[in-house]
């Protein structure tokens, strides 16, 4: 039987790779409240691998190394996303937006098995060296 440690008490844990993944993690800790647990540097200062935590669930997240895995503004776009479940999603908003996110839709009713009002948010290019100073 294999012993997961408390913090992966979910069977899935985002791993996300952002160029300027430091940056990213400041993004994270102003917009969401991120605390960081750890982090894990190369020699050339870019992230081999840190987590952090939102809400009690952690994300991985790392500088992309270019051979297995790249960063959404490579690819002029998104890749994956991720899902905050908060009891107040307009100061969500409004914090991740004064962090520098850029709000792509309205708090909206989603209709899924659980009815829970969804943010949108484009944060790539808050993680760039100028947004984030």
């Amino acid at each position: 039987m294999t012993i997961r440690p408390d913090r992966y008490r979910n069977a899935i844990v985002p791993h996300i790779y952002v160029d300027g993944a430091s940056d990213g993690i400041a993004f994270y800790k102003r917009a969401f409240g991120a605390v960081e647990l750890f982090r894990m540097a190369r020699p050339n200062g870019k992230i081999l691998h840190a987590e952090i935590s939102i809400e009690g669930s952690v994300v991985m997240i790392g500088d992309p190394d270019d051979r297995l895995y790249s960063e959404p503004r490579a690819l002029g776009r998104c890749t994956a996303s991720l899902h905050i479940f908060s009891d107040d999603n307009a100061a969500l908003l409004r914090r991740a937006v004064e962090s520098g996110a850029e709000e792509i839709q309205p708090p909206t009713e989603m209709c899924t098995i659980s009815r829970f009002r969804q943010v949108f948010l484009s944060v790539l290019s808050s993680l760039s060296p100028s947004r984030t100073a």
